[in-house]
């Protein structure tokens, strides 16, 4: 890719819809269910894919075992087309970093996590509104055309094809000025994005819950609590140990579970008092870290604007 063609027809929603940010997501319910489908839909190994709390999406991982050349051998022809197959090495990679104190650690995969989605919002890579680059139609192929599935599959396999090979989107993405901005941002904002994101998600939830309960659908009650417990014990456990000492999430979690599991109809005001303090409960979560949302949108305008 030498020039920078028309963009804005080349896109299409996977697992976001229009207006969804990818960081400090509003779809807690929806990223909780995304991890599985991309695992289904890519024919990665689920050890392949990082689903950090700070993305709303998944990410594919490159470890020692796989191809370095080709990586991605295994994954779907057809799901070749997600710019998160193409990142640049830099992107894909673990980067180094000093503490203020001069000790050097390397990203665990929340920061590496962050860093990437910081990258792919600042660049053309992803568009809240028209979703993600489509990669293939950029370099004019059609992942529902049969011909050039094979020809992908081909190229996955160690083939050469001047198409694919020509796909770099450092091109796209790329700040030679300062290209260490998305890790320093990344580093300076890591404890506002776990604030905003239980604030955001907390707040979600709630709503989520209430609008179940106010459904009076025992069964519509039972997916809900389950959902919700689930994602509170897997997202909030650290807040739920420092703000109320008397909640065991995971024992929370396993007993909706097992009322989700049960084929004994449930009456609706047992439903209701679980579900009743559980909201309360996620409300004063994101009034707790409320003011961790701003700072997130503020440091956002300024990165919209590299």
């Amino acid at each position: 890719m030498t020039t920078t063609p028309d963009l804005s027809k080349l896109r299409r929603h996977y697992l976001t819809e229009p207006g969804q940010a990818l960081i400090v997501s509003d779809d807690p319910i929806g990223r909780m269910y995304a991890f599985s489908q991309f695992v289904d839909d890519t024919g990665l190994n689920a050890e392949n894919v990082a689903m950090d709390t700070v993305c709303a999406v998944p990410l594919p991982m490159i470890t020692e075992d796989m191809d370095q050349e080709r990586p991605f051998a295994q994954v779907n022809p057809a799901m070749m087309w997600h710019p998160l197959f193409w990142l640049p090495r830099r992107l894909m990679e673990r980067q180094a970093y000093e503490d203020d104190e001069g000790n050097s650690f390397i990203e665990d995969t929340r920061m590496w996590s962050l860093r990437v989605n910081l990258e792919m919002l600042s660049g053309l890579i992803y568009d809240a509104e028209s979703g993600w680059l489509d990669m293939m139609e950029l370099i004019g192929l059609d992942v529902t055309n049969p011909a050039d599935l094979r020809r992908i599959k081909a190229w996955q396999v160690g083939g050469e094809d001047e198409a694919l090979d020509s796909i770099n989107l450092d091109e796209l993405m790329r700040d030679d000025a300062d290209p260490k901005w998305a890790l320093e941002t990344a580093r300076g904002i890591i404890d506002d994005i776990d604030g905003a994101q239980w604030s955001v998600q907390a707040s979600v939830l709630a709503e989520y819950l209430s609008a179940g309960v106010q459904s009076n659908d025992p069964e519509d009650v039972t997916q809900r609590l389950y959902e919700v417990s689930t994602l509170l014990d897997a997202d909030f456990k650290e807040v739920v140990n420092e703000i109320f000492e008397n909640l065991d999430s995971e024992q929370l979690a396993d007993d909706m579970a097992a009322l989700h599991a049960s084929t004994e109809p449930i009456p609706f005001e047992s439903l209701k008092s679980y579900a009743v303090p559980l909201i309360r409960i996620l409300q004063d979560i994101a009034m707790e870290f409320a003011d961790s949302v701003e700072s997130v949108r503020r440091t956002f305008a300024v990165s919209a604007t590299r």
